[in-house]
């Protein structure tokens, strides 16, 4: 049974996780010619400030990145 783990930054709603889910699992199905109903698909959603890239997380670099451009968050 083919298992995949997406690992995603925490604020998109329902539908775009589903969405999202069914096209991984629809992808997972069509490369390994395995059923669609053996194919699981976990999200796991990480808090923006707990996600880092390199000495920021999400939430700082979102925040730096507004300020740069003068857009609000």
């Amino acid at each position: 049974m083919p298992f995949a783990t997406v690992r995603i930054v925490a604020g998109r709603d329902a539908e775009k996780r589903k969405a999202m889910a069914l096209d991984v699992a629809q992808a997972i199905a069509r490369a390994l010619e395995a059923p669609i109903e053996s194919v699981r698909v976990i999200v796991q959603e990480i808090p923006a400030d707990q996600w880092f890239v390199g000495t920021e997380n999400i939430e700082e670099r979102r925040a730096r990145r507004a300020r740069e451009t003068g857009e609000q968050k």
